[in-house]
């Protein structure tokens, strides 16, 4: 069901979301294939589609989590927001990209103990976020969306639990992508 809701949720954007989307996007599979060997899985397959697609953007007022190129890259506002900048801190056109780097993003939160099977895919709040739990490495299957953050679980870093145990909230990528569309549909 994950590229079937995907599916709905592309359809939406294309009728709706005109002039109100930015994505860092398509990108090419050489890149997203590069960001999975770093991340050590493959990305489930809505998920997958999603970055070929639209890299990583903000979609209204939801933003989600992607794969970025080097070119993506205009300064290092990623660094300084989650060093200094504070949740506050509002990025100016083009700097946005920056901050929704699934990669640089997921590995900062594996040395804060995110376990190595959860993929950071959108922020909610100072220090939540939601992740794919990552059921399948070799990306043929999909894995649900829970909630991740430090003091919602006390885990030892990097313990792998079976995504039961911390709380699934959509089945898989498609699901959360179609909810958060129809969520902040511009009016």
């Amino acid at each position: 069901m994950g590229m079937v809701d995907y599916k709905k949720a592309v359809a939406i954007l294309k009728k709706d979301y005109k002039g109100h989307m930015r994505c860092a996007g398509p990108k090419p599979e050489k890149v997203i294939t590069a960001a999975e060997e770093i991340l050590g899985f493959r990305f489930p397959p809505s998920y997958h589609q999603f970055c070929l697609d639209y890299g990583a953007g903000k979609f209204g007022d939801t933003a989600i989590f992607g794969v970025l190129e080097k070119s993506d890259y205009k300064h290092d506002y990623a660094r300084q927001y989650r060093h200094g900048m504070g949740e506050d801190y509002v990025p100016k056109k083009g700097e946005e990209f920056e901050l929704l780097d699934t990669v640089s993003f997921t590995l900062e939160q594996r040395k804060l103990g995110l376990p190595t099977n959860l993929l950071a895919i959108k922020s909610y709040g100072y220090s939540h976020f939601y992740c794919l739990y990552i059921t399948d490495p070799s990306g043929k299957k999909e894995g649900p969306v829970i909630a991740w953050g430090r003091g919602l679980k006390e885990l030892k870093p990097k313990k792998i639990l079976p995504a039961a145990d911390y709380g699934v909230l959509w089945k898989d990528f498609g699901k959360f992508f179609l909810f958060f569309i129809k969520l902040t549909r511009p009016d």
